[in-house]
């Protein structure tokens, strides 16, 4: 196997860096053997999305970065789908205006940042009658806090979320909705779930799989599993009845009618990506981006402040 890949480079400089890594990577791709193997797969997509970073021609408005934010983590867009840097949390208005907004690295929990979203949008004087999301907002917390405060949330139940958020407050463990997976307190995903029923009551067991070896050097490593284990298996109890309430809400008339107006939310991302250039951090550390996304979504807000002002004076 060695054999078949390249030599390293033995030039210094980055050229010849970028040179042997276009060449690994096309090897691994045409081996159907390597390209389809999780971990492979998940470090071939960062290793080519810092070469596409590397590549841009430095400008006065460009200055390449390395993946080497202390600030930044690895998050998932789906199990295979690794990105490197942020992510930005905000609640948006039936008429798109963005009202709270929260930034974190990107391994960093959806649903889990609900709660000072929802604080810091009534303490700018919004009253908030509905919240709507996807499956990573419906925790058992969240609608414990909706409840508490009188709020509909329109979102999709998801059981292993909702187990998850409450093993999360225990020791560090999160769910990411999106890759099916748990995300360990240092940032590594873990393998598929494996579900299988309680021997004693009508609850199942799902069970998570990571890879012992890739904890080396962990300063979590022997706290998370025994010392010299090979695996770790992270298991969660989803109840068979968590959740009835919500389950009913979910089927109604109503809940259908505000998740209705879900792909604002789509449309807002994608505006806040592609026009106001949140698809890139333009510098390291959390402060940065936090100041990037803020002035990001100022200008998308303004513009659509205008835009309903000429709507209303038509």
């Amino acid at each position: 196997m060695e054999k078949r890949f390249p030599a390293k480079a033995d030039k210094k400089g980055l050229d010849a860096l970028i040179q042997y890594c276009h060449q690994l990577i096309d090897i691994i791709k045409d081996d159907e053997s390597l390209k389809y193997q999780a971990k492979v797969h998940e470090n071939l997509n960062l290793l080519i999305e810092v070469l596409a970073e590397a590549e841009q021609p430095e400008t006065a408005e460009h200055t390449y970065l390395t993946p080497m934010d202390p600030d930044a983590s690895i998050g998932y867009k789906s199990a295979y789908n690794p990105f490197f840097g942020y992510k930005d949390h905000y609640l948006l208005t039936p008429d798109r205006l963005i009202v709270a907004a929260i930034f974190t690295a990107g391994h960093v929990n959806d649903g889990g940042q609900l709660p000072a979203l929802i604080q810091k949008a009534q303490n700018n004087g919004l009253k908030i009658h509905s919240v709507i999301g996807d499956m990573a907002y419906a925790s058992k917390q969240n609608l414990e806090l909706m409840d508490a405060e009188g709020i509909k949330l329109v979102g999709k139940l998801n059981p292993v979320i909702s187990a998850a958020m409450v093993n999360q407050e225990r020791d560090g463990f999160t769910y990411n909705k999106d890759a099916e997976r748990f995300i360990c307190p240092n940032g590594r995903m873990s393998e598929k779930g494996t579900e299988r029923a309680s021997r004693n009551n009508d609850s199942r067991r799902r069970s998570y799989r990571f890879d012992a070896s890739g904890c080396v050097g962990c300063p979590l490593d022997g706290k998370c599993h025994k010392p010299g284990t090979k695996s770790r298996v992270y298991t969660v109890v989803i109840p068979s009845e968590l959740n009835q309430k919500q389950q009913a809400f979910q089927e109604s008339d109503e809940f259908k009618e505000l998740m209705n107006h879900r792909y604002k939310i789509e449309a807002k991302n994608s505006e806040l990506k592609y026009r106001y250039g949140l698809n890139k951090a333009e510098s390291t550390r959390l402060i940065a981006m936090s100041l990037q996304g803020a002035t990001a979504m100022f200008v998308a807000n303004m513009k659509r402040i205008m835009t309903l002002i000429a709507q209303k004076e038509k």
